[in-house]
């Protein structure tokens, strides 16, 4: 399945009713700059954003 969103408030939503409905994150990718990139490591690089940003 390939979606776009075209709202950015919303497309974190619908990638996680997306994740949620076929249970895991596993096989999800995003595209960035016409590069292809699995949403494990969005995630892994939001994470160290919040914590960078938290110092």
């Amino acid at each position: 399945m390939i979606t776009m969103e075209l709202d950015e408030k919303y497309a974190d939503v619908i990638v996680n009713r997306y994740i949620a409905h076929i249970g895991g994150d596993s096989g999800v990718w995003l595209i960035r700059g016409g590069k292809k990139i699995p949403y494990q490591d969005i995630v892994a690089e939001s994470v160290i954003s919040e914590v960078s940003c938290a110092d």
